[in-house]
């Protein structure tokens, strides 16, 4: 089965990576808790197909009904400067 959610891309500034933080935060609004990090676009997402995966299976082990993918128009409205909204679609 194909699954396809929206994850949020936060960018840190440079001085958060100094002090640890990921260059890349990533989260799903529709899913709390189904969260990962990445140092570039590119592996985040890898990180972010593996996290979505990750989630949905375990969702479905559980018997739980997945949520509606939230819609962009209504998500895009709040994003900060730093963010960026990219969909993420997985096969199961």
């Amino acid at each position: 089965m194909r699954f396809s959610y929206y994850a949020i891309f936060e960018y840190s500034s440079e001085e958060d990576i100094q002090n640890g933080i990921y260059p890349i935060g990533i989260y799903f609004p529709d899913f709390l808790g189904c969260v990962s990090g990445a140092d570039n676009t590119e592996h985040g997402l890898e990180m972010a197909k593996e996290s979505l995966s990750l989630h949905i299976e375990a969702e479905l082990a559980d018997k739980k009904q997945l949520p509606n993918p939230s819609d962009m128009e209504d998500l895009v409205k709040y994003l900060a400067p730093n963010e960026r909204l990219l969909r993420i679609t997985v096969d199961l």
